[in-house]
């Protein structure tokens, strides 16, 4: 029973944590948040937060973890070959996780997009894992398909960047069609010999 009452005090605990650190980055303006500001916000003492974690580093980490796991398992979903054959596609997927997900996570990821630690640990993830993927399918040494993953799921998640936050007036369809466009003309004048249908 201690086990029990333990555990849930360390998931309302946890739980205090991250909605304090969740509003403390949407309100930061870029400024580094403190474990001190995070106590006090969460109302728990600085022992208490390092019982969960290290650092602030390691908070943020595990946001990493959770939304690169959640991007990746979608992006599974389909098969490379079919993300190849159906344009547009990959973008749905990656548009799909935040239409649908926490809006912190959007925030994090879309919106303070620019420089911000978890977008870019989160899409240096992506683009070692579709990497990866790109390896199993065309002859790519290992730089090669870190570039082109980078230059494709760049695009695409600049892209809603730029349509999520109003910077571009795009609609959904108009900025699928636009990258859809881009990218296998880019990718096309790296000389691998991908070919992509219409």
């Amino acid at each position: 029973m201690t086990v029990v009452a333990t555990d849930k005090r360390a998931q309302r605990t946890e739980a205090a944590i991250k909605t304090a650190y969740e509003s403390l980055l949407q309100a930061s303006d870029g400024k580094r948040i403190r474990v001190s500001d995070l106590t006090a916000k969460a109302g728990i003492n600085r022992k208490t937060f390092y019982l969960h974690y290290d650092t602030i580093e390691d908070l943020e980490e595990s946001y990493v973890e959770d939304i690169s796991a959640d991007l990746e398992n979608r992006l599974r979903s389909h098969s490379l070959e079919e993300y190849t054959h159906q344009r547009g596609l990959m973008l749905e997927v990656l548009a799909d996780f935040f239409d649908s997900n926490r809006d912190f996570y959007t925030f994090a990821i879309l919106k303070d997009g620019n420089g911000s630690s978890i977008s870019n640990r989160v899409e240096t993830r992506l683009v070692q894992h579709y990497g990866e993927v790109m390896q199993t399918v065309y002859p790519l040494d290992q730089d090669q398909a870190i570039l082109l993953a980078s230059f494709i799921l760049g695009t695409m998640l600049n892209g809603l960047r730029l349509q999520m936050s109003g910077v571009t007036n795009f609609s959904r369809s108009e900025l699928r069609g636009l990258i859809t466009r881009l990218i296998p003309t880019g990718l096309s004048s790296f000389g691998l010999g991908l070919h992509f249908e219409d």
